[in-house]
Protein backbone atom coordinates (compact mmCIF):
# COMPACT_ATOMS: atom_id res chain seq x y z
CA UNK A 1 0.00 0.00 0.00
CA UNK A 2 2.53 2.61 -0.81
CA UNK A 3 2.22 5.84 -3.16
CA UNK A 4 5.27 7.33 -4.76
CA UNK A 5 5.79 10.82 -4.03
CA UNK A 6 8.29 14.12 -4.49
CA UNK A 7 8.63 15.22 -1.14
CA UNK A 8 7.33 18.45 0.29
CA UNK A 9 7.18 18.19 4.02
CA UNK A 10 10.54 16.84 6.46
CA UNK A 11 8.44 15.05 8.83
CA UNK A 12 9.55 11.24 7.21
CA UNK A 13 10.00 8.17 8.64
CA UNK A 14 13.00 5.49 6.88
CA UNK A 15 11.64 1.92 6.61
CA UNK A 16 14.60 -0.17 5.13
CA UNK A 17 15.67 1.58 2.22
CA UNK A 18 12.15 3.83 1.92
CA UNK A 19 11.57 6.77 3.05
CA UNK A 20 8.22 7.69 3.67
CA UNK A 21 6.68 10.82 4.27
CA UNK A 22 3.57 12.09 5.89
CA UNK A 23 2.43 14.31 3.05
CA UNK A 24 3.35 15.20 -0.40
CA UNK A 25 1.98 18.00 -2.89
CA UNK A 26 0.30 16.55 -6.02
CA UNK A 27 3.70 18.04 -8.60
CA UNK A 28 5.30 14.81 -8.80
CA UNK A 29 2.89 11.92 -7.18
CA UNK A 30 1.88 9.19 -8.71
CA UNK A 31 -0.89 6.32 -7.45
CA UNK A 32 -3.14 3.89 -9.03
CA UNK A 33 -6.97 4.85 -10.25
CA UNK A 34 -8.47 2.39 -7.74
CA UNK A 35 -6.47 4.12 -5.17
CA UNK A 36 -7.69 7.75 -6.21
CA UNK A 37 -11.40 6.12 -6.13
CA UNK A 38 -11.32 4.39 -2.77
CA UNK A 39 -9.96 7.71 -1.15
CA UNK A 40 -13.08 9.87 -2.61
CA UNK A 41 -10.83 12.03 -5.10
CA UNK A 42 -9.56 15.43 -4.19
CA UNK A 43 -12.20 17.51 -2.35
CA UNK A 44 -13.09 20.21 -4.55
CA UNK A 45 -14.56 22.40 -2.10
CA UNK A 46 -10.85 23.06 -1.04
CA UNK A 47 -9.44 26.04 -3.68
CA UNK A 48 -5.72 24.72 -1.70
CA UNK A 49 -4.70 22.26 0.09
CA UNK A 50 -6.52 19.15 -1.68
CA UNK A 51 -3.51 17.42 -2.23
CA UNK A 52 -2.63 17.33 1.06
CA UNK A 53 -6.47 16.27 2.34
CA UNK A 54 -5.77 13.57 -0.29
CA UNK A 55 -2.55 12.41 1.29
CA UNK A 56 -4.09 12.96 4.85
CA UNK A 57 -6.65 10.59 3.74
CA UNK A 58 -4.98 8.04 2.40
CA UNK A 59 -2.61 7.84 5.34
CA UNK A 60 -6.01 7.46 7.27
CA UNK A 61 -6.79 4.17 5.08
CA UNK A 62 -3.39 2.41 5.80
CA UNK A 63 -1.36 3.86 2.55
CA UNK A 64 2.00 4.97 2.97
CA UNK A 65 3.79 7.59 0.64
CA UNK A 66 7.01 6.83 -0.10
CA UNK A 67 9.36 9.55 -1.00
CA UNK A 68 11.51 8.34 -4.63
CA UNK A 69 14.77 10.89 -4.43
CA UNK A 70 15.51 10.10 -8.57
CA UNK A 71 12.08 11.74 -8.89
CA UNK A 72 13.02 14.95 -9.95
CA UNK A 73 10.66 18.04 -11.26
CA UNK A 74 11.70 21.63 -11.97
CA UNK A 75 8.49 24.00 -11.04
CA UNK A 76 8.65 27.81 -12.22
CA UNK A 77 7.04 29.87 -8.85
CA UNK A 78 6.50 32.79 -10.84
CA UNK A 79 7.01 36.43 -9.70
CA UNK A 80 7.62 37.80 -6.04
CA UNK A 81 4.42 38.65 -5.97
CA UNK A 82 2.29 35.42 -7.22
CA UNK A 83 4.60 33.68 -4.60
CA UNK A 84 3.09 36.09 -1.32
CA UNK A 85 -0.57 35.03 -2.75
CA UNK A 86 0.45 32.02 -3.20
CA UNK A 87 1.93 32.03 0.84
CA UNK A 88 -0.98 33.56 2.08
CA UNK A 89 -3.51 31.11 0.26
CA UNK A 90 -1.76 28.29 1.53
CA UNK A 91 -2.29 30.12 4.75
CA UNK A 92 -5.73 29.57 4.68
CA UNK A 93 -5.69 25.87 3.21
CA UNK A 94 -3.94 25.01 6.36
CA UNK A 95 -6.46 26.86 8.62
CA UNK A 96 -8.80 24.62 6.61
CA UNK A 97 -7.04 21.55 6.46
CA UNK A 98 -6.87 22.01 10.96
CA UNK A 99 -10.23 22.39 11.04
CA UNK A 100 -11.19 19.32 8.68
CA UNK A 101 -8.90 16.92 10.20
CA UNK A 102 -8.83 18.37 14.06
CA UNK A 103 -9.97 14.33 15.20
CA UNK A 104 -5.91 13.91 13.58
CA UNK A 105 -3.95 12.88 16.57
CA UNK A 106 -0.84 15.18 15.03
CA UNK A 107 -2.91 17.97 13.12
CA UNK A 108 -1.09 20.79 14.89
CA UNK A 109 2.03 18.57 15.92
CA UNK A 110 3.13 18.64 12.48
CA UNK A 111 1.90 21.86 11.36
CA UNK A 112 3.19 24.47 13.80
CA UNK A 113 3.31 26.75 11.06
CA UNK A 114 -0.19 27.31 11.67
CA UNK A 115 0.41 28.37 15.26
CA UNK A 116 3.65 30.23 14.76
CA UNK A 117 3.51 31.98 11.84
CA UNK A 118 0.13 34.05 12.79
CA UNK A 119 1.61 34.80 16.35
CA UNK A 120 4.65 36.31 14.54
CA UNK A 121 2.59 38.28 12.67
CA UNK A 122 0.53 39.38 15.62
CA UNK A 123 3.96 40.03 16.97
CA UNK A 124 5.07 42.54 15.21
CA UNK A 125 4.18 45.59 16.59
CA UNK A 126 6.87 44.24 19.56
CA UNK A 127 9.40 45.24 17.13
CA UNK A 128 8.88 48.85 17.79
CA UNK A 129 10.06 48.71 20.71
CA UNK A 130 12.71 45.88 20.27
CA UNK A 131 14.33 45.61 16.95
CA UNK A 132 15.89 42.24 17.35
CA UNK A 133 12.25 40.75 16.83
CA UNK A 134 12.27 40.77 13.26
CA UNK A 135 15.18 37.87 13.48
CA UNK A 136 12.41 35.49 15.32
CA UNK A 137 10.51 35.72 11.76
CA UNK A 138 13.83 34.43 10.62
CA UNK A 139 13.65 31.41 11.65
CA UNK A 140 10.59 29.79 10.53
CA UNK A 141 12.32 30.43 7.04
CA UNK A 142 15.25 28.76 7.78
CA UNK A 143 13.74 25.88 8.76
CA UNK A 144 11.60 25.70 5.56
CA UNK A 145 15.22 25.72 3.62
CA UNK A 146 15.41 29.36 2.18
CA UNK A 147 19.43 30.12 2.15
CA UNK A 148 21.46 33.09 1.74
CA UNK A 149 20.48 36.33 2.95
CA UNK A 150 17.89 37.14 0.31
CA UNK A 151 16.41 33.77 0.36
CA UNK A 152 15.81 34.19 4.20
CA UNK A 153 14.22 37.65 3.59
CA UNK A 154 12.25 36.43 0.58
CA UNK A 155 11.29 33.42 3.09
CA UNK A 156 10.51 35.12 6.30
CA UNK A 157 8.36 37.28 3.90
CA UNK A 158 6.57 34.11 2.41
CA UNK A 159 6.03 32.98 6.39
CA UNK A 160 4.58 36.34 7.02
CA UNK A 161 2.15 36.18 4.29
CA UNK A 162 1.33 32.62 5.25
CA UNK A 163 -0.09 33.51 8.87
CA UNK A 164 -1.63 36.26 7.43
CA UNK A 165 -3.72 33.49 5.43
CA UNK A 166 -4.21 31.63 8.33
CA UNK A 167 -5.51 34.63 10.39
CA UNK A 168 -7.92 35.74 7.66
CA UNK A 169 -9.38 32.54 7.20
CA UNK A 170 -9.49 32.11 11.48
CA UNK A 171 -11.47 34.93 11.08
CA UNK A 172 -14.13 33.61 8.89
CA UNK A 173 -17.27 31.81 9.91
CA UNK A 174 -17.49 29.68 6.93
CA UNK A 175 -17.41 25.86 7.68
CA UNK A 176 -16.44 23.40 4.87
CA UNK A 177 -18.58 20.64 5.05
CA UNK A 178 -17.33 16.99 4.63
CA UNK A 179 -19.38 15.26 1.64
CA UNK A 180 -20.75 12.10 2.18
CA UNK A 181 -18.31 10.62 -0.30
CA UNK A 182 -15.72 11.87 2.07
CA UNK A 183 -16.79 10.26 5.06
Amino acid sequence: RDLHSFPTRRSSDLVGDATYIGECGTLNVAFHRQVFDEVGGFDENLAYGSDVDFCWRLIDLGYRIRYISDAVIENDWGTPRRQRRRAYMYGKARARLCRKHRSRKDVFRNNLSVIINPLLLLGMPIALVFPPYFLLVLVPASRVGYRGVRGLARGALDQLWFGAGVLAELMTERVYARPHSML
